[in-house]
């Protein structure tokens, strides 16, 4: 049965249902929510869009400051998933959209001129810039005013998932590109056997927090509109998703003990089969 939606990158208005009352098995906030795949180009979207997405986030352990003990664990595990900081050069200009903790902003500073990151609340962007000793913006304006048309690099790690308007991000990040540079994301994969086995179970689900699920294909009509075109598109080995939804199918949610006792097969698996995560490069022309 269709059921009426406006797809966030295509603008059909019909869609199948995929997911029903998906509740959030990562945080006990109580919250359900409805899944469709757009009919025209097979965008799997939540329905209906969010007005406020804050309450996904309260006590989101992601942008919380980590331990020692996680932040090494985090750069063994996670490092093939980011932008690889050799590539860098003195003479670029970076931007983390998205920057989480800032971790990864801390760490790729020193490699370019100016390091700046993106967080949408002011709270986070302001704990996060005392925390790194860099400027992190959380008012577009702003960010536009001082960063258009010079910056050479904008990584966007686990963040397009999370976003109600795809399109009107992907033109600010335009704006902010150079000609030539890149934008490189992150996202979790729907065309692969683990969310076959997991369903909505599956951690890179990550329901409500995860709004949409595009792939590069998807996003054509909006990169041709914003001027960006596709350069690379390949996977990353990721395997908290795995041992994340193992947890979830044997426990009913997230749980870390159970986590890191999955943790070591995951990280095998996940050399042997990377599909659960794409990764893709957009340059701007």
């Amino acid at each position: 049965m269709a059921e009426s939606v406006c797809c966030i990158v295509c603008g059909a208005s019909s869609a199948t249902p995929l997911f029903s009352q998906v509740p959030d098995y990562f945080l006990p906030t109580g919250i359900r929510v409805d899944y469709a795949r757009c009919n025209a180009c097979g965008l799997v979207q939540q329905i209906p869009l969010p007005t406020d997405v804050g309450p996904f986030y309260a006590g989101y352990p992601v942008h919380a400051r980590k331990a020692w003990l996680h932040e090494v664990m985090r750069r063994v595990v996670m490092r093939p998933v980011y932008y690889d900081l050799a590539t860098l050069n003195k003479d670029q200009v970076l931007l983390d959209y998205g920057c989480g903790d800032g971790w990864f902003l801390r760490d790729a500073a020193p490699h370019v001129s100016a390091a700046y990151g993106f967080e949408p609340t002011a709270a986070q962007s302001e704990d996060v810039s005392r925390r790194v000793s860099t400027t992190v913006f959380h008012d577009l304006a702003a960010m536009q005013a001082v960063l258009a048309g010079r910056v050479d690099v904008v990584t966007m790690h686990f963040v397009m998932e999370h976003l109600t308007d795809l399109r009107g991000t992907l033109r600010v990040i335009s704006g902010l590109l150079k000609p030539g540079g890149v934008l490189r994301a992150v996202v979790p994969n729907l065309e692969n056997v683990e969310f076959r086995w997991f369903g909505s179970r599956w951690h890179g689900f990550d329901a409500p927090r995860h709004i949409c699920f595009p792939n590069p294909q998807q996003l054509a009509p909006i990169l041709e509109e914003v001027g960006l075109s596709l350069q690379r598109d390949g996977y990353v080995p990721f395997p908290n998703t795995m041992a994340a939804s193992l947890c979830i199918a044997l426990t009913g949610r997230y749980r870390p003990m159970p986590f890191l006792f999955f943790l070591p097969l995951a990280l095998i698996w996940a050399r042997l089969y990377p599909r659960g995560n794409r990764a893709f490069v957009l340059q701007k022309l």
